[in-house]
C-alpha cells in the first residue's frame, strides 16, 4: 500500500505487512525483486503506510516504536550502502514526516484532542526543536509545496474543507468544500499553465461501481 515515487523517478518505496509487522520495500520502477529496507526486526512495529523519501533521494524517513513510543527517524534510501545507520530525528513523539521542498525541515503529525484530527509540527530536518504549524488535521490530510501547506482540518458537525495557510501572509484560506475524506492527498507539480491541482480520496463506501477508462495515460 501506499506508493512513493523516489525524487528522480527511479524507484518505488512501498509498504506491506510481513509476519503481522508492517515493513518498507524499494523497487526499481522497471520491475525486478522488491528489497526490505528495514531488514532488522529489533525495530519492532513501525507504519508500513509513513515512508518518505528526502527531496535529493538521499534518505527514507518513517516512524518507529522503536522504544515504545512513536518516534521519527531517517536512514539512508540506497539498501545497498555501507554502514546504513538510521538517524532519530525527533524526541517527543511524532508520524507521517514529509520533508519540505528546501529539504530544511521536516513536517509531521503528534496526537490532538480528537482520535481522528492531529497536529501538525515542524522541526528542522535535523531534528530536535518542534514548533506547532496547525492545531488540527484530519486524518493526515495535508501536502508540502513551495508556497504554503494545503490541508484538511479536523471536522466541524461532520463538515470538512480543503484549506490552504500560506507561508508569506501566515493566513488560511478556505478553498473548498468536500465529503468525507479518507486518508491523506499530495498536491500535483505546477503545470505550464501555471496552475496547480490537488488529489484527495473520499469516502463513499455505499458506492461501488465497475468501470471503464479509455485511453488512459
Amino acid at each position: 500500500m501506499t506508493p512513493h515515487w523516489s525524487p528522480d523517478g527511479q524507484f518505488i518505496m512501498f509498504g506491506a505487512e510481513v509476519e503481522d509487522r508492517g515493513e518498507l520495500f524499494l523497487i526499481n520502477a522497471q520491475g525486478g525483486a522488491p528489497k526490505r529496507l528495514m531488514a532488522d526486526s529489533s525495530w519492532g512495529k513501525f507504519s508500513r503506510d509513513n515512508g518518505s523519501f528526502s527531496r535529493d533521494g538521499k534518505w527514507i524517513y518513517f516512524d518507529s516504536e522503536r522504544g515504545g513510543k512513536s518516534q521519527i527517524w531517517k536512514l539512508p534510501a540506497d539498501p545497498n550502502a555501507r554502514d546504513r545507520k538510521a538517524i532519530q530525528v525527533t524526541w517527543n513523539g511524532g508520524r507521517n514526516p514529509i520533508e519540505s521542498p528546501d529539504g530544511k525541515h521536516l513536517y509531521y503529525l503528534k496526537t490532538g484532542e480528537a482520535a481522528d484530527a492531529e497536529r501538525l509540527m515542524k522541526a528542522p530536518a535535523a531534528g530536535r526543536e518542534e514548533t506547532e504549524v496547525l492545531p488540527s488535521v484530519f486524518r493526515a490530510n495535508f501536502a508540502v509545496a513551495e508556497e504554503g501547506i494545503y490541508f484538511v482540518p479536523g471536522s466541524s458537525g461532520n463538515q470538512y474543507s480543503i484549506q490552504f495557510l500560506s507561508f508569506s501572509s501566515r493566513k488560511i484560506t478556505r478553498m473548498a468544500d468536500i465529503e468525507e475524506p479518507v486518508w491523506g492527498f499530495p498536491v500535483s507539480p505546477v503545470d505550464k499553465g501555471g496552475t496547480r491541482s490537488l488529489l484527495y480520496t473520499q469516502g463513499r463506501w455505499r458506492d461501488w461501481n465497475l468501470m471503464l477508462v479509455e485511453n488512459f495515460r
